[in-house]
């Protein structure tokens, strides 16, 4: 992993180093009562981000934020509740460890609590998510890339929309027993709506990358510009169910919604669950794929005590293995339940969808293969209506096919779909790509997805949209 180190030395870090973060434990520990066991978790940030609509720029703006979560223990009792500050200054960090103290105090002890606090940490992969091309992008370069981007749109007459970002970040664990956790990364992402004067034409691309120099910006704006003209004049055509070809973008804001929790206690592991071509893993160091090698998920049993101290570390695992369910996640405390072993199989929020040696046809292929079909660019406000059926909308985007080739435009369309039941009509597979992926909320970080195109039989289209 790239370390600050590599940052020049004129310009200073835009969030916390680990020797930052090391000061300041070394402050809450100064403070703390005598004999007791403190933590606490760091989460720096620095992000700049530009946004225009209408071919000009609108907003811009740089945000530096740091979080520092502090816990304690005395004597067999475990603070719940975590102390939450932003601010690093002394007088800020001694009131915050006094609070965790007092709310230690406030808890029953356990004898678990030992055995606990002192598990050692396991050790954790170390992907490669630090990027300079990304850390070094100032606010004169994002404006510049900004302007850059809308120029095609504007040659063609066309209104464009769009946001940058850019963003450095690290993450520290540290506890008086020695565990310590420290890492850094970088993330970018680009996504640009470009829309004809009239409202009848509209095309979308988007990426998400540690890496800005991947983004392929220049590539994307062309794509949503010629995804505009493409889509202007739209014809009705009757909802219904469709062959359809998905463009990866859409794939993913599909198949994000899977969800393994459907199942409830009796999940079919080791039964067929889709099309017997697919896998779905999740790997930390996945070259293009990869995610952040540990997290902070918390548990407790019913005295109290933190299962979860010790930060879940992320495993290489495949949930589905050729269609059929092979693992499931479990949290920490389950697994020790059910297994004995000591950590857990997080969900897997970021995950490879592939198809193997059958992922060879192209997005061409599917089209020159297909009768009578909708071609479709992205989904939108998806949501879950449970037991895996989803709904929501087309986007920025949609085609007839007929006779193997794409004939008119479309409008948008209402679907309402089982996430398994597209899985299991799947009748062509693409190559496995990244796609743009926000930073939901409740992540430190973006999930990546990387996914290919599919060609799906009977997709439910039921009614007309009129948003374009």
């Amino acid at each position: 992993m790239t370390h600050m180190t590599n940052v020049p030395e004129a310009a200073p870090p835009r969030f916390l180093t680990k020797a930052d973060g090391e000061a300041i434990f070394k402050q809450l520990v100064a403070h703390s009562e005598k004999g007791a066991t403190t933590s606490a978790e760091i989460y720096s940030v620095w992000s700049g981000n530009v946004r225009w609509a209408r071919n000009q720029i609108t907003t811009a703006g740089e945000v530096l934020n740091h979080r520092i979560f502090v816990r304690q223990t005395v004597r067999g009792a475990t603070s719940v509740t975590q102390v939450d500050i932003n601010d690093p200054d002394i007088p800020s960090l001694v009131a915050a460890v006094q609070r965790a103290g007092q709310l230690a105090q406030s808890r029953r002890e356990s004898a678990l609590v030992d055995a606990v606090i002192n598990r050692p940490l396991d050790a954790a992969p170390s992907p490669m998510l630090f990027s300079e091309a990304t850390y070094q992008i100032d606010a004169d370069q994002r404006a510049t890339a900004a302007v850059d981007l809308m120029q095609s749109a504007i040659k063609g007459g066309m209104r464009s929309s769009g946001y940058i970002e850019v963003s450095g970040k690290s993450w520290a664990i540290f506890d008086t027993t020695g565990r310590h956790r420290y890492q850094q990364w970088t993330e970018s992402q680009f996504s640009v709506t470009v829309r004809n004067p009239q409202g009848d034409g509209s095309g979308w691309a988007g990426n998400t990358s540690y890496d800005w120099s991947r983004i392929g910006g220049a590539a994307l704006a062309e794509r949503a510009l010629d995804k505009c003209v493409r889509s202007q004049h739209p014809l009705r055509v009757e909802p219904g169910r469709y062959t359809v070809v998905l463009e990866p973008q859409a794939v993913a804001d599909l198949v994000r919604w899977f969800d393994f929790s459907d199942w409830g206690n009796h999940p079919p592991v080791g039964r067929k669950v889709m099309d017997e071509r697919l896998t779905m893993r999740s790997d930390p160091m996945d070259p293009i794929g990869g995610f952040l090698g540990w997290s902070d998920q918390y548990g407790m049993d019913r005295d109290g005590v933190d299962l979860f101290s010790g930060y879940e570390v992320a495993h290489p695992w495949t949930w589905i293995q050729n269609g059929t369910l092979v693992n499931m996640p479990h949290g920490r405390r389950e697994v020790l339940q059910l297994t004995g072993r000591d950590h857990g199989t997080p969900f897997p929020h970021a995950f490879r969808l592939s198809g193997g040696t059958a992922g060879k046809a192209s997005l061409n292929d599917m089209v020159g293969s297909t009768t009578r079909g909708i071609y479709i660019t992205r989904f939108s406000d998806v949501e879950a209506l449970g037991g895996g059926l989803v709904r929501g909308f087309t986007r920025d985007g949609v085609w007839l096919m007929e006779q193997g080739k794409i004939t008119h435009p479309v409008k948008n369309f209402a679907f309402t779909q089982l996430v398994l039941g597209a899985l299991n009509n799947v009748e062509e597979i693409g190559t496995p790509v990244s796609v743009f992926s926000t930073i939901e909320p409740w992540h430190r970080h973006a999930m990546p997805l990387v996914v290919p195109p599919l060609k799906i039989r009977d997709f439910s289209l039921t009614a007309l949209a009129d948003a374009v």
